[in-house]
């Protein structure tokens, strides 16, 4: 990014930006082979979160107490029988897998009636790497793993084709670009940084970032 730092004397406090466009959840496209990328959230008072993120998207398929996720590109011979045992609770559902390990994870927010399957919503839980991690299932049998790793926040406004990031008293202009649900921050001899609009918004948080020890990949994972 072209990152021009101004020393800002007083103690910054967020205005909301006259210009709301930006408002959202914005996630990188283009992610390590990993897939650690970058999110950003621009909120409506003017403050925004940036944080390192897992951002995996895959499919997924419930039948008969089973679920299964893959890849885009798999094959239906490799998606045939495949899936892991699901128990529902009251406030969440727990994995079993064919070496007797097992996660339990928790929903975030209610089941509506409209929800074709009980499986449709977003869980969290403990991930093996100690972080909390995210899961968010649609209607339309899309998977989106979400695992924040680090984040910051400050405030942020817009001056014509400029962003202006504050933080720790530091001001960042970066040009930009915006065609509809994507946006292109521009890198001084590099090419731009490009995000896309996430239209369900922040669903989950990643302004704080909860770590615990690492657990162990086998075994009961809660």
């Amino acid at each position: 990014m072209l990152i021009l730092p101004v020393l800002i004397a007083a103690t910054i406090h967020c205005a909301a930006p006259t210009n709301a466009e930006l408002v959202g959840l914005w996630e990188s496209e283009q992610v390590s082979k990993g897939g650690i990328g970058h999110t950003l959230e621009f909120k409506a008072d003017g403050s925004y979160i940036e944080a390192m993120t897992v951002i995996v998207d895959m499919l997924y398929r419930f039948d008969n107490g089973k679920l299964a996720v893959f890849e885009p590109q798999a094959t239906p011979d490799r998606i045939k029988g495949s899936g892991v045992d699901i128990t529902f609770t009251d406030n969440g559902h727990i994995l079993k897998g064919p070496d007797g390990s097992s996660v339990r994870k928790e929903r975030l927010g209610k089941v509506h009636a409209k929800e074709i399957a009980p499986i449709v919503g977003v869980w969290r839980y403990r991930h093996y790497t100690g972080g909390m991690a995210f899961e968010r299932y649609t209607p339309e049998g899309v998977m989106q793993f979400r695992l924040p790793m680090s984040s910051s926040t400050g405030c942020y406004n817009m001056e014509k084709n400029h962003l202006n990031i504050i933080q720790n008293n530091i001001k960042t202009i970066m040009p930009f670009k915006l065609n509809g649900d994507q946006l292109a921050l521009e890198n001084e001899s590099k090419p731009p940084s490009r995000y896309r609009r996430d239209y369900a918004g922040g669903w989950y948080p990643r302004d704080t970032i909860e770590n615990a020890p690492q657990q162990k990949r086998k075994g009961t994972r809660e």
